[in-house]
């Protein structure tokens, strides 16, 4: 790290936890920055709130360290994490339902005043803090539901009460376990500008688990995903959403003809000038095959062809009306036992005399940005470039 970078808000090293002989989270290790909101995603199972259960306290580990703001907090409790500003909000709200919205949002400025160990008078409670809290339920767009009951709340404005609570205790870094669970489709942006409005302009750090790709993409500066436990990929929203759907529609084009597929550790391979997230894919054959039928089954991937595939390539053939010569085709050998080894050409031209049209690819997607996509595809032109000069 250089001298002017921040120092992390949250540091977790090993983190491991199991249940018996299960492995929940597998020797994760990872720092979180002040003014950061990073997405955890993963398929069910990955160990996603089981690491924010870990993080905030209201699971022990079974080995590793958690530091918070520099702190060794490994061994406090859920609550002692949250008075040092480590808070966490869970899947479903957690409110007293018995009490009025006004007054649970009393009691976390209440909760907020004592961890700073301001002890509030009658009349402090009576002017005080009943102003704040009703800035609090104008800036969620809370105040119709001032006096009525929790209980008799949509479960839409319970989450909304539920992330105002949260910010209300002021935190250094809050931890989200899916905000937009329960939600309506067309609350779910709503929800989640709550969220990232409340974290603008300050130096909070914002975790926050998520299903939603399209919540990913728009609202992360960071995603971590997780598979079985240990971090299978970590970086830029888009590097990593990419990847990930290259990878699974790869084992989607193996399943028919394999009894196991499995993936190994996502690595970064650095070129002289481009560097790439790889992903080691392997499968075990259901019966012996040729390695032409392999190439016809995984022909063309993902990341050059596009998905869904059909729909890609037909929008190929209808965009590109020129030769794209051996651009992102198979190219390989075989021997006489149909063994063989083969690989995408991805960067090649079409030579003509007096003339070469160089091709290369890159990932777009729907939140793509153009002079960021040409910028990448200049360094991949550099290989071809390089031998022509």
């Amino acid at each position: 790290m250089s001298p002017d970078a921040p120092a992390s808000i949250l540091r977790v090293e090993h983190l491991t936890k199991r249940f018996g002989n299960i492995t929940a989270v597998d020797d994760i290790s990872l720092q979180i920055y002040p003014d950061e909101k990073t997405a955890i995603i993963g398929p069910n199972g990955a160990g996603k709130t089981t690491f924010t259960d870990l993080v905030s306290g209201s699971l022990p580990s079974t080995r590793g360290t958690i530091r918070f703001d520099q702190e060794d907090v490994t061994d406090l409790s859920e609550y002692q994490r949250a008075r040092r500003g480590l808070v966490r909000s869970f899947q479903s709200p957690q409110l007293f339902e018995g009490l009025s919205v006004l007054e649970n949002v009393l009691m976390g400025i209440t909760t907020r005043h004592r961890r700073n160990g301001q002890f509030t008078t009658p009349v402090a409670w009576t002017h005080g803090l009943e102003a704040e809290a009703a800035s609090v339920l104008a800036r969620f767009g809370l105040s119709e539901h001032e006096h009525a009951s929790v209980a008799s709340l949509p479960y839409g404005v319970q989450k909304v009460l539920d992330i105002a609570i949260t910010f209300v205790l002021d935190p250094a870094l809050a931890l989200f376990d899916e905000p937009t669970s329960g939600v309506s489709s067309t609350d779910k942006h709503g929800i989640m500008r709550l969220v990232t409005d409340s974290v603008a302009n300050s130096d909070v750090a914002l975790v926050f688990i998520e299903h939603d790709m399209e919540l990913v993409r728009e609202y992360a500066d960071r995603v971590v995903a997780l598979h079985n436990g240990r971090i299978l990929n970590d970086g830029d929203p888009e590097d990593v959403l990419t990847s990930d759907v290259v990878v699974e529609a790869i084992r989607d084009q193996l399943e028919p003809v394999a009894d196991h597929v499995s993936t190994g550790d996502r690595t970064v391979r650095r070129l002289p000038t481009v560097q790439h997230l790889q992903t080691p894919i392997r499968a075990s054959l259901s019966t012996d095959a040729h390695v032409l039928s392999l190439v016809e089954a995984l022909h063309p991937t993902p990341a050059v062809g596009g998905l869904p595939p059909d729909e890609a390539l037909r929008t190929i053939r209808e965009t590109e009306t020129f030769d794209r010569g051996w651009y992102a085709a198979p190219v390989g050998w075989i021997d006489a036992a149909g063994d063989g080894t083969f690989a995408v050409a991805i960067r090649s031209a079409v030579a003509e005399p007096g003339r070469a049209t160089l091709f290369a690819g890159d990932g777009i997607v729907a939140d793509s940005d153009p002079d960021r996509e040409w910028d990448e595809l200049q360094l991949k032109y550099r290989p071809i470039l390089d031998q022509l000069e």
